[in-house]
């Protein structure tokens, strides 16, 4: 976090320059720690996606399973019921993560642009009519 000590009554250039030279370094570290989070967090989001699109396909299956078997009164949940017992991110949110991983391929040059956010890249996927 940012010194907030105070400076001194008179500045020297001296001074001046050596503050300066310091609050760009401090600046230019927490700058590459904001992009190094956003890069991770992208990472994150697809990962979490690839998991719901297999958490999905299993659930179908389940579904399938209980079905054809005989005199069985066992419930399986909605995808959507699913979700939201067991993913801690809203319905949507899920969606969107989903749509990312289906579309990691047309996605990829803009996945490891340190400058495209999760938001942004939901909405190329949108833009794309695959989201």
């Amino acid at each position: 976090m940012y010194s907030t000590k105070k400076a001194p009554k008179k500045f020297s250039a001296d001074w001046l320059r050596l503050e300066l030279s310091k609050l760009a370094k401090e600046m230019n570290r927490h700058h590459g720690e904001a992009v190094k989070a956003q890069k991770v967090a992208v990472i994150h989001a697809l990962d979490t996606g690839h998991l719901l699109v297999k958490a999905k396909q299993y659930l179908k299956r389940l579904r399938r399973k209980v079905k054809t078997r005989e005199g069985s009164d066992e419930e399986v949940p909605s995808w959507m019921g699913w979700v939201k017992d067991n993913f801690q991110g809203s319905h949507r949110t899920a969606n969107d993560y989903m749509a990312l991983s289906r579309n990691e391929d047309t996605l990829k040059p803009d996945l490891h642009n340190p400058k495209v956010s999760i938001r942004q890249l939901v909405h190329m996927v949108r833009g794309l009519g695959q989201g």
